[in-house]
């Protein structure tokens, strides 16, 4: 997966609060997204749509401000999913969880 990094996000980011600030938040983020994605892992098995409705909320917020676009993307489709539709998890919504793997590695690659 190619581009998961908005860096646009992240340059407005670094301009407004200086770069030592800004790596200090990427850091932040990073440990937060790690955090969820092993919460995310249990929650999909066996399926626990309450914690995965509460996780994504705060996945798509999180990631939208750090730049992550696509996981902010998935993560509100399953948000939306869930609390507004009361539709159940699918086998496609597992998908979340390669994402945020591989968002998370292209953020430690670049920021770590």
């Amino acid at each position: 997966m190619v581009g998961l990094i908005d860096q646009s996000v992240i340059e407005q980011m670094a301009a407004d609060l200086g770069n030592e600030t800004c790596g200090t938040l990427i850091n932040l983020f990073i440990d937060e997204m790690t955090t969820l994605n092993n919460k995310l892992k249990v929650a999909f098995d066996p399926i626990d749509d309450k914690t995965i409705g509460d996780i994504t909320h705060i996945v798509k917020n999180s990631a939208a401000l750090y730049g992550a676009m696509s996981l902010a993307e998935k993560a509100n489709e399953i948000n939306h999913k869930i609390t507004i539709l009361n539709q159940p998890i699918t086998t496609s919504d597992h998908f979340i969880l390669t994402l945020m793997e591989n968002t998370l590695l292209q953020y430690k690659e670049k920021y770590n």
